[in-house]
């Protein structure tokens, strides 16, 4: 995990050196739930989903006809009874599919994404308590969007964790989490 991390950080380092670079500010919804797979039934199931928030910075890095786009994203997701609070690196790949200049720019997206957990919560029956879970997540995300006016960035983007999220005591339970996002960024 922390070669593929360094590697990350090497090839943006490199495209920043042969590239057109673009930075801007984003934020958004998340709409999160988790698969949960009991390993002993095979009951397959979905927790509640929860609505949360993100915001952060994002670079571009156009090279080849492709842009590598890299974001830091403080995000905050979980379900009805969980809050959990995650600083994402989601490393996207975009691929143009035309351009009206200065006004239209679709596109499409697709890359690994990596989470590191700040905290996290559990809500029941109005007591709020600590539980134990995975401080490190990753996973794969694909999406769509565009550039308006050369200067905002409206992106819709769907990931699946690949990493379980939490042990829950007693109970052989895996979740993975699900994250549909939706963001409007300003390039700066």
């Amino acid at each position: 995990m922390k070669k593929l991390f360094l590697l990350l950080i090497f090839v943006v380092v490199t495209c920043t050196v042969n590239a057109q670079a673009r930075f801007g500010i984003k934020g958004g919804l998340n709409f999160c739930d988790y698969k949960a797979v009991n390993v002993q039934s095979g009951w397959p199931g979905t927790v509640d989903a929860s609505t949360g928030w993100n915001a952060g910075v994002f670079a571009q890095f156009k090279l080849l006809g492709l842009a590598l786009q890299p974001e830091l994203l403080y995000a905050e997701r979980g379900t009805e009874n969980t809050s959990m609070k995650y600083i994402d690196l989601p490393v996207n790949l975009r691929i143009n599919l035309f351009s009206i200049p200065k006004t239209l720019t679709p596109f499409i997206i697709g890359g690994p994404y990596f989470s590191y957990a700040l905290d996290g919560e559990v809500k029941m029956a109005e007591i709020v308590q600590d539980f134990d879970y995975k401080k490190f997540d990753y996973g794969l995300g694909v999406g769509v969007g565009c550039d308006l006016l050369n200067r905002f960035q409206l992106t819709g983007r769907y990931d699946w964790g690949l990493e379980k999220t939490g042990d829950v005591e007693d109970a052989p339970v895996n979740t993975k989490a699900r994250v549909f996002t939706l963001s409007l960024g300003l390039y700066l």
